[in-house]
């Protein structure tokens, strides 16, 4: 859980750990419940003194400062990439720069208006429990992501987290995920924790056929791509 935490979010846990092991991978879903946790509180707390679009906000800086923005990066990082339209390895080149290109820039101003006009509508009907789901589901979509890589490139982090996302992880992390849907709005929950695994394969197989393997990038993006269409469904049947 302590590994967890300290790869994915700048909580002083322990040491910075590069490369988590199956425990740490298993929790990633817990990790979620508690940002999750995070944005119902600042939005219930938000809305009661200034408006949603004011909570909406603020849950975005919220989890800016939690996370640090870390797969906002590699939303902006793959972007990037796929509009170099180069060479699998030339692409990659590109998205190891830490410059962000105004490709990368747009979409990272997409991804952030989108999962501001998600959770404007959702505080707006008082829906807090709903806002617990999608960071626990995105980063479960992040362990499917791993398990299914069917090949990484071997400079990235991404090799050590595939060794170790086994059928057993993505099960306990897939369970986790299950039963926080479950608990927090019921079915609707569930079909949205499957959704967000929906989500990762088709990335996973996406990012696969235009970069012939996986990066920690990929992984990153596919957290904030399955967690984006998460929000996207339950603000559509919270209606």
């Amino acid at each position: 859980m302590r590994a967890a935490l300290a790869f994915l979010t700048v909580l002083p846990a322990r040491a910075r750990c590069e490369s988590p092991g199956r425990a740490a991978l298993a929790a990633f879903p817990l990790i979620g419940v508690l940002i999750g946790a995070l944005w119902a509180g600042v939005a219930w707390g938000s809305t009661r003194l200034w408006a949603p679009v004011v909570a909406a906000a603020l849950v975005l800086m919220a989890d800016l400062l939690v996370t640090g923005g870390l797969h906002l990066d590699a939303v902006a990082d793959v972007a990037d990439g796929l509009a170099s339209r180069r060479p699998a390895e030339e692409a990659l080149t590109i998205m190891r720069d830490p410059a962000i290109g105004a490709v990368g820039g747009a979409a990272l101003v997409i991804a952030l208006l989108l999962r501001f006009a998600f959770l404007t509508v959702l505080a707006s009907r008082g829906w807090w429990a709903w806002l617990i789901l999608p960071p626990v589901a995105g980063r479960a979509a992040m362990v499917w992501t791993m398990a299914r890589a069917r090949r990484t490139w071997s400079s990235s982090i991404a090799v050590s987290l595939t060794e170790v996302a086994d059928p057993a992880v993505v099960v306990v992390a897939a369970l986790i995920a299950a039963a926080t849907g479950w608990a927090t709005v019921g079915f609707a929950g569930v079909a949205a924790v499957v959704v967000a695994g929906a989500s990762a394969e088709v990335w996973t197989r996406f990012f696969e056929r235009r970069f012939e393997a996986l990066t920690g990038d990929a992984v990153g993006a596919s957290g904030i791509v399955s967690e984006t269409g998460v929000l996207a469904v339950i603000t559509a049947i919270s209606r």
